[in-house]
């Protein structure tokens, strides 16, 4: 079991090491609360980019379902025209029936700027807006251009180009007429306003950085938003972009724009059926803009929040160590106000009461332990007279010299060297029988006798300062208590009384049982 002052001490070690654990606490708490943000906001992240991919899917499938639906329809226009002209029956007919015949409904949607027949010059030869019959060849535009010779080419979407009549961009929508022979006829034609695409791109808010395109399958844009004219009709078949858009037939990467530099995330498809491209751009920036304001404000909230933890913990700190100290200085105080009471002032050996809170103690262990206890009575042979002839300065000198010899080794640890009353001494000696304890006091009164202190009135013992000591040896048990330990120093006291007697400066072993008590003179 902990003694008092034990238990004091190890809460004070305890305390004394409490800031620097608060401190590895306050800052594992910090980290704690980084790394739960930190996971936060890679969770927002993730989120944010996942969220921006899907709505640029779902905006990809919409706009190309509706391009495609578009032209499919206007191409369907274009193969009654071809249908029409191969009837053996349509010059039978009136002018008007005829160009009901060839040219239906589809043909007069607002998007689209009509559609013409061509014959194998160029020229054209029949036109769905017959009040305005366009003059003139179109032998070198591309939509004729690209038919001649080629009679398994499909539908052909061209590029980009101006319609002079009309002052708009247009598309044209061509498709070949063979003779029966296969040999070059013509070309019917349509025409599909760029404004429909550009309406429709222009439907979706992308961001200010933000684009959507389409392209040819040779690298031409047709159309893009935001909208920029020059850059409409431009081949980017050489950038790098364009270049992952061949790869495969749809897919996502990130990349920087060859026409202004932005870095985006590119989400693109191939239309089926049509050799077009179409992708949707979206700036990195602005994916992940929402995302790092909300950064901003988490990393501001902890930030704040980190500083005001490590700012109590460094005031709890201050606090806690500054009352370390104030503790610390008043344990020191109590240790040496405890220390005062139980030491001697003169000699600085232990006190009366310090000795017998020691003699009690270690006879209750003797006792368990069933081990011998002696104790060693000394006492300043004439010491009333050395002080009558030196002066009581010089006693106190004498006094502190015996002190010193006493205590001086190889006197054990475990040992307990106090001084008694005046001039006497007392040594406890745990653990050891009467032969080891006679060894001790032997010991003692050679070391002081060894001082060589002049004593005149101790003229029968050589002239110099001694000590008589008496030894007294039990072997303790618990039922006697304090009259055991009591009746110790009684064995010890007329051991000390016989060492006199005989003549002092010698060694007496008590001379008779415990029980038998004996007085004595005063030396």
């Amino acid at each position: 079991m902990l003694s008092p002052g034990s238990r004091w001490n190890r809460l004070h070690t305890l305390r004394v090491g409490l800031p620097s654990r608060l401190g590895v606490a306050i800052a594992l708490m910090i980290v704690g609360f980084c790394g739960v943000s930190a996971f936060m906001l890679l969770e927002l992240r993730r989120n944010a980019w996942e969220q921006a991919l899907q709505s640029s899917s779902n905006l990809i499938a919409a706009v190309a379902q509706d391009i495609s639906r578009s032209i499919e329809l206007y191409d369907l226009s274009l193969h009654a025209v071809i249908d029409g002209l191969a009837r053996d029956d349509l010059q039978q007919v009136s002018p008007e029936l005829q160009q009901l015949i060839l040219f239906d409904r589809a043909a007069t949607s607002r998007h689209l700027g009509g559609i013409r027949v061509l014959d194998e010059r160029g020229a054209v030869i029949r036109d769905s807006e017959p009040a305005i019959l366009r003059q003139g060849s179109n032998a070198g535009y591309e939509h004729f251009l690209v038919h001649v010779g080629r009679p398994s080419d499909g539908l052909h979407i061209s590029a980009p180009f101006r319609n002079f009549a009309s002052g708009e961009d247009e598309i044209a929508l061509s498709r070949r007429l063979s003779h029966p022979d296969g040999s070059f006829a013509g070309v019917v034609v349509g025409t599909l306003k760029s404004s429909y695409l550009r309406s429709l791109f222009e439907r979706f808010g992308l961001g200010p950085n933000g684009s959507i395109n389409l392209f040819r399958r040779d690298g031409t844009l047709l159309m893009r938003a935001p909208y920029v004219p020059e850059q409409i009709g431009r081949s980017l078949a050489g950038s790098r972009v364009f270049q992952r858009y061949l790869t495969a037939s749809a897919g996502v990467f990130t990349g920087a724009s060859s026409l202004d530099g932005v870095d985006r995330v590119y989400n693109f498809a191939h239309i089926e059926g049509l050799p077009l491209i179409l992708s949707v751009a979206l700036s990195v920036d602005d994916i992940l803009a929402d995302w790092r304001a909300r950064a901003l404000v988490i990393g501001g909230v902890l930030l704040a929040l980190s500083f005001a933890l490590a700012v109590f913990g460094l005031l709890l700190a201050g606090e806690l160590r500054r009352r370390g100290r104030s503790e610390a200085q008043l344990a020191s105080a109590n240790a040496e106000l405890s220390r005062l009471a139980s030491t001697d002032g003169l000699t600085h050996l232990a006190n009366r009461r310090r000795f017998d809170e020691g003699l009690a103690q270690e006879w209750r262990r003797a006792a368990r332990e069933e081990t011998p206890l002696s104790l060693l009575l000394l006492d300043v042979d004439r010491f009333k007279r050395f002080n009558d002839q030196y002066g009581h300065q010089a006693g106190d000198d004498c006094l502190r010299a015996i002190a010193a010899a006493v205590g001086r080794p190889p006197c054990r640890p475990g040992d307990l060297i106090a001084r008694y009353g005046g001039e006497e001494f007392a040594v406890l000696l745990p653990g050891t029988d009467a032969a080891g304890a006679g060894e001790v006091a032997e010991r003692v009164r050679v070391a002081v006798e060894a001082l060589r202190r002049p004593h005149a009135g101790n003229a029968e013992c050589g002239g110099i300062v001694t000590v008589s000591i008496g030894i007294g040896t039990a072997l303790p048990s618990l039922d006697a208590g304090a009259a055991g330990s009591e009746a110790l120093v009684v064995a010890s006291d007329q051991a000390l009384y016989a060492a006199k007697r005989d003549g002092r400066n010698r060694v007496a072993t008590q001379p008779r049982p415990l029980n038998a008590p004996l007085a004595y003179e005063a030396a």
